[in-house]
């Protein structure tokens, strides 16, 4: 996956790849930004002149749920409640929420892998795990910490989820390639049922990975195409419009979320390789930066709260933050 494509979040990067067995193809969100990265020297740069740029004065908090621990913050909703992916000290995959300084974690029984996206007003969180058959597929933690497990796509190797609503409707992407490796689609599900299949278009793109969902119904994310390392966020408006998203002078970019007034947050890379998160509002890009030095600035709420982690390389280790 992309840097927004898989997203997906423990999405996680790179790193959760060794823990999984060899049937396993999906390694979470951040792996997905790790593949798209190594490969983005070949890509173009962008020059969007739509846009301007301002520099960053955020504080950053870091997120860790232990010492030892890669944290990787996915989203944070309007009541400030954080959730995301994290790897323990044995590099395996696990769950957690973070809710007035306390952190919670959890685990689908039984799964080679999970992850965790973002959460909704009534504490639904959507996320994916890799069962023992090594396919992905979708679930949803419940506000009482029950889990609810769905199917994925029929025939799909990989359906990961990484947003919901306040309907509990959820988002994400999916894949028939048996390797996971490109025809990644949109997917919008409610309850049981796919109500909603979409891809960015243009005859040239191979997959679209959708990150970010605000309430009104507008889809953040990014996409591939056929020439190798390139890949450009995206806006989805509720009524299917689409829009190309660069950050000006950019090999990279990626989407990874929005809230209701229709900010937006992700990542982009530079021609030097160092990846930095941005804040896209009003027509405005502000770069965000950490003392990683690579930033991924995952997720934004209503008072613009922001999201994400640092990290100096992708070997790690990975600091989530919350900058305000």
């Amino acid at each position: 996956m992309n840097a927004k494509r898989f997203l997906l979040a423990l999405l996680i990067a790179g790193v959760m790849a060794t823990t999984l067995n060899a049937q396993t193809r999906w390694s979470g969100y951040g792996r997905k930004v790790e593949s798209a990265t190594n490969q983005a020297a070949t890509a173009k740069v962008s020059d969007d002149s739509l846009y301007s740029m301002a520099a960053s004065s955020s504080t950053f908090t870091p997120i860790s749920v232990c010492p030892s621990c890669s944290t990787q913050p996915i989203g944070i909703n309007d009541k400030g409640l954080i959730s995301g992916g994290y790897l323990d000290a044995g590099g395996n995959s696990h769950c957690f929420l973070l809710r007035n300084g306390n952190y919670l974690t959890f685990d689908v029984p039984g799964a080679l892998f999970q992850e965790a996206g973002r959460s909704n007003a009534p504490g639904q969180i959507a996320g994916d795990y890799v069962d023992g058959d090594g396919i992905d597929r979708p679930f949803v933690r419940n506000a009482d910490g029950s889990l609810s497990l769905r199917r994925g796509m029929p025939g799909a190797s990989v359906t990961y989820a990484i947003d919901i609503n306040n309907a509990g409707d959820i988002t994400g992407s999916f894949t028939l390639d048996p390797n996971a490796a490109e025809g990644f689609t949109g997917y919008v599900m409610r309850g049981k049922n796919f109500i909603l299949i979409f891809s960015y278009p243009g005859a040239n793109v191979t997959s679209t990975f959708v990150l970010g969902w605000n309430e009104p119904g507008t889809i953040v994310g990014s996409f591939k195409t056929t020439t190798e390392g390139e890949e450009h966020g995206f806006v989805r408006s509720a009524q299917g419009k689409f829009k190309q998203i660069d950050y000006p002078g950019s090999v990279q970019t990626e989407a990874f979320g929005i809230n209701a007034a229709g900010d937006i947050v992700g990542r982009y890379e530079d021609i030097h390789g160092v990846q930095h998160g941005f804040l896209l509002r009003n027509d405005l890009f502000t770069s965000i930066d950490s003392p990683g030095p690579n930033t991924y600035a995952w997720g934004i709420n209503s008072r613009g709260e922001i999201v994400g982690w640092m990290f100096p390389d992708f070997s790690g280790p990975f600091t989530g933050f919350l900058a305000r």
